[in-house]
């Protein structure tokens, strides 16, 4: 029993050896770096845009406050009402023709 086991974890050391071995050839960390910086920055202008874009559209507010509330802390609804209502007020297309031009 004592060679069955000896005999697998060496040959999960030797899995393991083998992964960092080509984590390292690859540079797999700086590439993960690389996607994980650009996701992060990419993110703001889909929001600016996408922001804008909900402020031409005609949502029914109560319909989505009520359902983000089954999920959104109590302390939150109030404010994400607020911004809701706010973005469907102004509908400012300068801001949408802004975010189309910078993604």
């Amino acid at each position: 029993m004592t060679l069955y086991l000896t005999g697998n974890l060496n040959k999960l050391k030797n899995f393991v050896v083998k992964i960092i071995e080509e984590v390292k050839e690859d540079d797999l960390i700086s590439a993960a770096n690389d996607m994980t910086y650009k996701l992060f920055f990419s993110i703001f202008p889909f929001l600016i845009f996408l922001m804008s874009i909900v402020g031409f559209l005609q949502f029914d507010i109560d319909k989505i406050t009520t359902q983000l509330s089954s999920i959104l802390p109590a302390s939150l609804v109030a404010p994400v009402r607020q911004f809701i209502g706010e973005i469907s007020r102004v509908k400012n297309a300068n801001i949408l023709s802004f975010s189309k031009s910078k993604s």
